[in-house]
């Protein structure tokens, strides 16, 4: 089992498609970044539909021809219910090229956080973020991370992909259930 490092330059908390996305730009960039992911991947999701807008953002991240392999539901259109009348919106007439998809969640999001980590971020699953982050003046952000003992992580910037109440927002004191790697490493 790889340890979480004492420290790095980015943090990402979150590993849905923004924190992964996030984590592969920076590791692509150079950048050391560590991604803390409360949930085991791959995690339970419902399916949902991509409009074909989403080809941007595989293509920046190149995994585009992992999304393609992996065989999801292309969508050429859209439906829309008006007054009892049903009307197919067709996504070729906005210029798009590539089909809209329907995907399962549990599975797209697993490919794109182990891109993250086949283009060098670091990912750990089931680290579940609570709530404490103290800012030195250098700017240095130190979180606490505990388990069976207690280890301080030092990033100089944090990227989360959580929605904290206001009331925590000063303190995020970050619990580890476990420090497990994600099943690819």
């Amino acid at each position: 089992m790889t340890a979480i490092p004492k420290s790095c330059d980015v943090l990402v908390i979150g590993g849905g498609p923004a924190g992964s996305s996030a984590a592969t730009h920076l590791a692509q960039a150079g950048i050391d970044a560590v991604l803390l992911e409360r949930a085991l991947f791959p995690r339970n999701q419902v399916g949902e539909s991509l409009i074909p807008h989403i080809w941007k953002f595989t293509d920046m991240t190149g995994v585009s021809e992992k999304i393609e392999q992996e065989g999801f539901l292309a969508r050429p259109a859209a439906l829309r219910v008006w007054n009892d009348k049903i009307h197919r919106i067709l996504f070729s007439d906005f210029g798009y090229t590539r089909p809209g998809l329907h995907v399962e969640r549990d599975i797209f999001d697993d490919i794109l956080l182990k891109h993250a980590e086949s283009c060098g971020a670091q990912v750990f699953n089931e680290v579940a973020v609570k709530n404490s982050i103290s800012v030195t003046a250098s700017g240095r952000k130190f979180f606490t991370l505990t388990s069976a003992g207690t280890v301080f992580m030092r990033a100089l910037s944090v990227v989360s992909m959580l929605l904290m109440p206001a009331a925590t927002v000063p303190y995020w004191q970050i619990s580890l259930k476990s420090a497990r790697p994600s099943a690819s490493t």
